[in-house]
């Protein structure tokens, strides 16, 4: 088959998903039908986000169906871009988080969150500043102390430039004195952090706290600090940066929004959604079992938050080559 009829024929297909959503509001306003879009892979955090999240819907009768579907591309940029379109579609979502805002300031991107309509904020996911077992850091004055000698330090992360893995090395080093622009930044992709530390591809990494309790249990990693504001209750043994004399706090959140152009009632019927999932159950166990922080918020409260993470964002990358 014509490989160009094969892309033309895709790109139709996932516009078609976008618009199947119909009948999706009941007689009293609440919504039965709900399209719930991941602009990444499947298997990601935020797909997982979102699929705990519409199994908790549908499980307690919050929404009759719910439809979780991907559009991958361009750290997130390309869903961002459809969202965009569906002016006024309020039976359609999309799962977000650090990582997208970042990677629109980043791209310079000419779609941005002024063109949505905020949601909720759901959950942060701290990070944890991580070394091999037989690293010379045995804590975080050590790691400082040679990283201000030797500013090259090659540091990894999970996080495209700008995502959450990136933008923590850069404010720690702001806040001791080193160069942002002397930041040695390596990206291995979510899976391939761990590895790499493991591998001494890197002097120092971040990935989620959530990800790290067995291994540093079984000795294989050191954990020099998290990045929360109170220590990670899967590390209670690990200091917090501040805890250390770093007063940097940096979350990997994730969030929901909508198309612009929405109704007052269809913002509502969403949000009324998610507070429901919020007190649910199953969020809850959700929570419990990923390690994911609990930080819900809604509507404007969470419009000026993406604004506030816009700006630092921003800032930390000012100045620097993307």
């Amino acid at each position: 088959m014509n490989l160009r009829y094969i892309r033309i024929a895709a790109a139709l297909s996932a516009v078609a998903l976008l618009g199947t959503a119909c009948g999706g509001e009941s007689g009293d306003g609440a919504l039965t039908e709900l399209r719930y879009m991941v602009p990444n892979a499947a298997g990601s955090g935020w797909d997982m986000t979102a699929r705990t999240a519409a199994q908790a819907m549908e499980k307690e009768g919050i929404v009759e169906r719910v439809d979780v579907f991907n559009v991958d591309g361009a750290n997130g940029a390309v869903g961002l871009a459809r969202l965009i379109e569906e002016d006024g579609n309020g039976e359609l979502i999309m799962q977000m988080g650090f990582g997208l805002v970042a990677a629109t300031v980043s791209q310079d991107s000419t779609v941005t969150f002024d063109d949505t309509t905020p949601i909720a904020k759901l959950i942060d996911d701290y990070l944890a500043v991580i070394v091999p077992m037989d690293s010379p850091y045995q804590n975080l004055d050590d790691l400082i102390a040679d990283w201000q000698a030797n500013p090259g330090l090659n540091v990894g992360g999970g996080s495209a430039i700008g995502g959450a893995d990136h933008l923590a090395p850069l404010l720690i080093a702001e806040a001791n004195g080193i160069d942002r622009a002397a930041v040695k930044y390596v990206t291995f992709g979510g899976s391939g952090v761990i590895p790499a530390v493991l591998g001494g591809q890197v002097d120092f990494a971040f990935t989620s706290a959530a990800d790290v309790p067995e291994l540093a249990e079984a000795g294989e990693l050191r954990v020099l600090a998290t990045t929360g504001p109170e220590r990670f209750e899967g590390l209670p043994e690990v200091p917090t940066l501040t805890e250390e004399g770093t007063d940097v706090e940096v979350a990997n959140w994730r969030g929901v929004v909508a198309p612009p152009e929405l109704s007052e009632d269809q913002v509502n019927a969403i949000i009324e959604a998610f507070d429901q999932v919020y007190a649910s159950a199953p969020w809850k166990e959700a929570l419990e079992r990923n390690g994911w922080i609990d930080a819900y918020m809604t509507g404007d409260e969470f419009g000026d938050y993406l604004n506030n993470q816009r700006e630092q964002i921003s800032k930390a990358l000012e100045g620097l080559d993307s």
